[in-house]
């Protein structure tokens, strides 16, 4: 199964992610998959892959996907939530990559976090 294949049928199919992705989590941001709409700049991976060990300047500043962006709720060296408004994020880290979800209004948080917390866990079993 390719990565994008994760991202559509696991991610985005399960109904719960409104958008999703695949990133490396080895500093260069590199996306292995994502949905279509989701642009997300290294930057962006940079800042939020701090947040699982520091959460500090996400908790001041908040975390940025896509430009927008969200307050930071909470880490717990596997995973960061954060929210804007109705809509959210979840991200869970492996050894080697960041599985990211966002979802929008009518999604229960925790729903989407299954969601991406399968993914993760699977990416763990098989040595990712």
């Amino acid at each position: 199964m390719s990565w994008q294949q994760y991202v559509d049928t696991y991610l985005i199919g399960s109904g719960k992610c409104a958008e999703g992705a695949i990133i490396s989590a080895g500093g260069d941001g590199g996306i292995w998959a994502r949905s279509p709409g989701l642009r997300v700049t290294p930057d962006e991976v940079s800042k939020l892959l701090r947040a699982f060990v520091d959460p500090g300047d996400a908790a001041t500043s908040g975390i940025r996907v896509g430009g927008r962006k969200y307050m930071f709720l909470r880490s717990d060296g596997d995973a960061v939530y954060a929210k804007e408004r109705d809509d959210g994020l979840v991200a869970m880290r492996t050894r080697t990559a960041l599985v990211l979800a966002l979802y929008s209004k009518g999604t229960v948080p925790g729903e989407c976090a299954t969601a991406v917390g399968r993914v993760a866990d699977y990416l763990r079993q098989h040595g990712y």
